[in-house]
């Protein structure tokens, strides 16, 4: 009797409908890993934005200090400041980040000591890793308190009753920094020359593109900078093509890079009192 089985021109036809399927279904895989990533992301600035909301009220409205460097060997950042209110450091860690500098200073300085040799304002909390490469949020030191040298820089001092739109004011959001400036900010600047906030959109950013993006190169617009660095906006966005922000009101949301645009050139964004 005979003995019947596929032939090899069958065979190959079935590996082929398996690797067009497989082709068609990893993406969809990966990005919805991605969006359960993001809303992870999301889930941690909530928690965030309950502690900074819950330390305003503590201390007299006034938001937990984020600054470039250290004020007073004593000093703490933000992220040390909202822990009591937390006690889990995991939520300041983003799971899509993949950046290995993710600390408002040079990697030398990312392991809790520094600051001119005296206590560092960059200690490290429980369950945060020694090497440091584990904050995946800065602040907008443009709103978040007093800076040293800088008083006229920043009218909000950390008020939120100083604030006129807290809804669109940003507190705290995907960045490759702990800190970073807001518009009109003296040295690197924070937007491109569209209004583009560049701390955020290029949250993926390698750390070495001085300090948060394409700043100091005069780039016109986020078109000019993705093509002088070969990028595109997923590659340096860090939520399929957006950033998840937390704004002064308490809430977060995602937005397309698009939308990351500071007021005063066409946005709602709002990182410092200039953008009001």
């Amino acid at each position: 009797m005979r003995r019947k089985g596929f032939t090899l021109i069958e065979l190959l036809v079935v590996i082929a409908i398996i690797a067009i399927l497989a082709a068609i279904l990893f993406p969809v895989f990966s990005r919805a890993r991605e969006q359960a990533r993001k809303s992870n992301c999301l889930s941690n600035l909530k928690q965030i934005g309950t502690a900074v909301m819950m330390y305003a009220q503590d201390w007299d409205e006034t938001l937990p200090l984020g600054t470039p460097g250290c004020i007073a060997p004593s000093a703490k950042q933000w992220w040390a400041l909202i822990y009591p209110y937390t006690k889990n450091a995991s939520i300041l860690h983003c799971p899509s980040a993949t950046n290995p500098w993710t600390w408002f200073t040079n990697p030398g300085r990312a392991n809790g000591t520094g600051c001119g040799g005296g206590p560092s304002c960059e200690e490290l909390l429980p369950g945060m890793p020694a090497e440091g490469n584990f904050i995946s949020y800065g602040a907008a030191i443009g709103v978040m308190g007093a800076v040293p040298g800088c008083g006229a820089c920043n009218g909000f001092r950390g008020k939120l009753s100083a604030m006129q739109r807290v809804a669109d004011t940003v507190v705290i959001a995907d960045s490759t920094r702990g800190v970073f400036g807001g518009a009109g900010w003296p040295g690197c600047a924070s937007t491109l020359g569209d209004g583009t906030v560049a701390p955020i959109v290029f949250a993926q950013n390698p750390g070495n593109l001085c300090p948060y993006g394409p700043c100091g190169h005069n780039f016109a617009s986020l078109d000019d900078a993705l093509q002088a660095l070969g990028k595109d906006e997923d590659a340096m966005a860090r939520h399929t093509g957006g950033a998840n922000i937390l704004f002064a009101d308490g809430h977060a949301k995602w937005m397309q890079v698009r939308q990351i645009r500071s007021r005063p050139r066409g946005g709602t964004l709002i990182l410092s009192t200039y953008d009001q």
